[in-house]
């Protein structure tokens, strides 16, 4: 899916550079990928996408220590 129509940046793209640099700054990827260098819409998309990325990761984080977790 793109999350950037106007430079043709897809959320894979957005997603191998947050895989690769994980504290990566916002302003370091508009600089690298040309995000938000237009008409600036997509940043709303991307910072919603990053959002629900991080929030499903964190939720699978604690299911699988819930798991780990001996019973009592």
């Amino acid at each position: 899916m793109y999350i950037c129509l106007c430079n043709q940046i897809s959320d894979k793209q957005l997603q191998e550079i947050l895989d690769q640099n994980p504290n990566i700054k916002l302003s370091d990827i508009t600089k690298r990928l040309g995000l938000g260098s237009d008409c600036g819409s997509c940043l709303q998309d991307f910072i919603k996408h990053s959002r629900q990325t991080h929030a499903h990761s964190h939720q699978s984080e604690q299911t699988a220590v819930h798991r780990l977790k001996p019973k009592k």
